[in-house]
């Protein structure tokens, strides 16, 4: 399978680097770096190469053969990014009122309980 630089040449069919990097508004360096994968351009380049060339985005980048997912070891690393870590029963707040330790006592108690909540989950 042609890769984005690949694809990228195939394009161009036989026009200088210079004649499409000068019909796209950018330096043929950039192109260059384009074409050899030293770059891949995203966002407004990607849309100029694509409208230049008349296809659509998703010819540089055509769907793989073999779906993409998550694998076990991501899967059980965003489960322990999940849980919370028990520690002290601290509470920070941006308030500039000062908290006394029975209102820091309820918002403690009231944080735990929604952690374990998010944990059950």
């Amino acid at each position: 399978m042609a890769n984005f630089g690949q694809r990228l040449r195939d394009l161009r069919r036989g026009r200088s680097q210079r004649e499409v990097a000068e019909g796209l508004g950018i330096p043929p360096t950039t192109l260059s770096s384009l074409e050899s994968q030293e770059n891949i351009p995203r966002g407004d380049l990607l849309r100029r190469l694509s409208d230049f060339f008349r296809v659509p985005i998703t010819y540089f980048y055509p769907e793989t053969e073999t779906p993409v997912g998550p694998t076990d070891a991501a899967r059980e690393y965003v489960k322990r990014l999940r849980q919370p870590e028990r520690g002290a029963e601290t509470v920070a707040t941006l308030s500039t009122v000062p908290l006394d330790d029975v209102t820091r006592k309820k918002l403690a108690e009231l944080i735990k309980r929604k952690n374990d909540q998010v944990s059950n989950k």
